[in-house]
């Protein structure tokens, strides 16, 4: 045990795997064809990212995505109790290194500088129709942008390690947009990728004002001209891109990671009265691999606390009957928020009581088996 009360993973154990799992990233980056752009710095990037994971030897940092506003930046104020190292973050909590990249990612390939952004690489990957099958495959309209994805999420990395400073015993990013780039981050690590979707009841998304991460990603989530109308605002069209944006990330986690690298949990879970085992799932989640973390009951209690503190944001008590109504009405009117709402265990609206509160059953960090294949 060091001086922070972590356990470390005995660095002989760790170093092999690492290596090998870059290794055969970068043999596949190699294999592509020669006049992808950016590939000579990815390789380099990806030996830079294999030497600092190695000396530090924090292992592959856990990623934490979900939609926007769904309460990732409670996540960063947990972990970070438990000696978590979320490097330099915004107001957010989101990653700077990221938002640092965001709007823009270039790079230099035999005297030529090429610039992409971010957001166009979210468009040629993202499969047609709505459909989360981020896969290097026929859906991909330019491969260049895949690359070029990769690039950021190496240098977003590299930066974040940066942040963290020589001290942190284990490194986690938050921001929600991690959920689109998953493949990416897929190919980096294999099955040492681990990954936290956290989860929120639609309706409270919907109806609340925070719209960014709406008007940001759904006219790139939605492909073609006619789905892009639903990106015009109001209550149906968010409620029906928050059930979708969801349901297709957890399609893509079930049909592609192993049940031991990816935890989806409901915010919901973690401010209810009852939340300490849901807290310790967390926990050994992040623990389960390296390093361990050691849970001190005061902490784990402290941190119960502040979540139960933030629970009257949730379940529609923010919210006026009559928007509560709306969000109802509108969660009705659209079957793709239905069949969300029944996936996630979260309460149904009653036509005969739209004004009603949305409770929630606990199921604290179940894996959602009914979407598994």
């Amino acid at each position: 045990m060091d001086s922070t009360g972590l356990l470390r993973r005995p660095p002989d154990a760790s170093s092999a795997l690492l290596g090998d799992n870059l290794s055969t990233f970068k043999a596949y980056i190699a294999s592509q064809q020669d006049d992808i752009a950016c590939k000579s710095s990815i390789l380099s990037l990806a030996d830079e990212l294999q030497t600092m994971l190695l000396e530090r030897g924090t292992g592959i940092p856990i990623f934490i995505g979900g939609i926007g506003d769904s309460g990732t930046r409670s996540l960063v104020d947990f972990f970070s109790a438990f000696n978590v190292s979320f490097g330099k973050t915004s107001h957010s909590r989101d990653s700077v290194a990221w938002m640092g990249i965001y709007d823009m990612v270039s790079c230099t390939e035999e005297n030529a500088t090429s610039s992409v952004k971010v957001g166009d690489i979210y468009t040629t990957i993202l499969a047609e129709h709505g459909v989360f099958g981020m896969e290097f495959n026929d859906h991909v309209r330019s491969k260049g942008a895949w690359f070029s994805g990769l690039q950021v999420m190496l240098r977003v990395l590299l930066q974040q390690l940066r942040f963290s400073g020589d001290d942190a015993v284990m490194v986690a990013l938050k921001q929600p947009r991690t959920t689109l780039l998953l493949p990416m981050l897929h190919k980096l690590f294999g099955d040492q990728l681990r990954y936290i979707h956290l989860l929120r009841d639609p309706r409270d998304l919907a109806g609340g004002t925070f719209d960014r991460f709406f008007r940001d990603v759904c006219k790139i989530f939605y492909t073609d001209a006619l789905d892009n109308e639903q990106c015009r605002g109001g209550v149906r069209n968010r409620l029906e891109f928050d059930a979708r944006y969801d349901l297709e990330a957890m399609h893509w986690l079930t049909g592609h990671l192993n049940a031991n690298q990816y935890l989806a949990i409901r915010i919901e879970d973690l401010v209810s009265e009852d939340n300490v085992p849901c807290l310790h799932t967390l926990l050994d989640f992040a623990g389960r691999e390296w390093p361990m973390l050691r849970v001190l009951p005061q902490t784990v209690q402290e941190q119960a606390d502040n979540f139960i503190s933030h629970r009257g944001s949730f379940g529609g008590r923010k919210f006026s009957p009559k928007e509560r109504a709306e969000v109802n009405f509108g969660s009705l009117r659209r079957a793709k928020v239905l069949y969300a709402l029944r996936q996630f265990g979260y309460s149904m609206p009653r036509e005969q009581d739209l004004e009603a509160n949305w409770e929630t059953d606990g199921f604290c960090g179940q894996r959602m088996p009914a979407l598994h294949h």
